[in-house]
């Protein structure tokens, strides 16, 4: 789900997995050049807005503070930052919400473009089994592309009322 205020974009994210399995902080990833926390369940979340953007690679972190997310910028994609960030467990899986200040207002007629991406595993599987793209693949293969997203992939928004 994503909602709209005056200085806040807010991303709701629901991922049905029944044993997320979160990469430590502390972990080394052996096989390839991608973060380690790439391998296991987490959320990408990519924004552009008419004047700046930003990249982020989330996990959340059970042993933490409860709903504590470790939050990994994605070079090259601008110097927004992000505000709030939680997590919880749930039945099926677990949700995720996070929240993006924006520099200007957001009012009727703003425009931005988003896209959101699931990195999920299994509980026999060392690394990601896949990525869900919110943007999806209309048909095509995608290559799994770690947090090398491509920007003409988001999807754009306008704030109606």
């Amino acid at each position: 789900a994503i909602a709209a205020s005056v200085r806040a974009l807010v991303v709701d994210v629901q991922v049905t997995t029944p044993e997320p399995r979160f990469v430590p902080a502390d972990a080394v990833n052996p096989y390839d050049n991608e973060p380690p926390d790439i391998n296991g369940d987490g959320v990408q979340l990519y924004v552009r807005t008419t004047g700046d953007g930003g990249a982020w690679l989330l996990v959340p972190e059970p042993a933490a503070r409860a709903g504590a997310v470790r939050v990994r910028s994605i070079d090259g994609w601008g110097g927004l930052t992000l505000g709030r960030t939680s997590w919880r467990r749930t039945r099926d899986g677990y949700e995720l919400r996070v929240e993006v200040p924006m520099r200007e207002p957001l009012q009727v007629g703003s425009e931005f473009a988003l896209d959101v991406l699931v990195n999920e595993t299994g509980p026999d599987r060392e690394r990601r089994r896949g990525q869900l793209i919110l943007s999806g693949p209309d048909g095509e293969f995608v290559y799994l592309r770690g947090d090398r997203h491509d920007p003409a992939r988001l999807l754009h928004f306008t704030i109606v009322t």
